[in-house]
């Protein structure tokens, strides 16, 4: 009989529940990125970094941004990228 593997995505929180994502700098605990339309309409006119930023700093509290403020770029990308995937959603590309 085979068996699944289990995948980080097998062990997220409830809806509702914050997410930990583990980075270089500490773990991370924050909110599913699951953006209303009207936040994303009314920052569209930003470049994709502004964006992710702007949503960084909605979504985040200042214990997590503190975190995220220490990481490298590819740490940052690597959050990013997790934070969006375990979410469910994205921005596009």
């Amino acid at each position: 009989m085979a068996t699944s593997k289990k995948t980080h995505k097998d062990h997220l929180p409830a809806d509702g529940e914050n997410l930990v994502i583990e980075t270089a700098a500490g773990d991370v605990s924050i909110p599913r990125f699951k953006p209303k339309a009207g936040l994303i309409r009314k920052n569209r006119h930003l470049s994709e970094m502004d964006l992710m930023f702007t949503m960084l700093e909605h979504f985040a509290d200042d214990e997590a941004l503190s975190v995220i403020d220490e990481l490298g770029p590819e740490d940052l990308a690597d959050f990013f990228k997790q934070w969006q995937e375990l979410s469910g959603a994205n921005l596009g590309e």
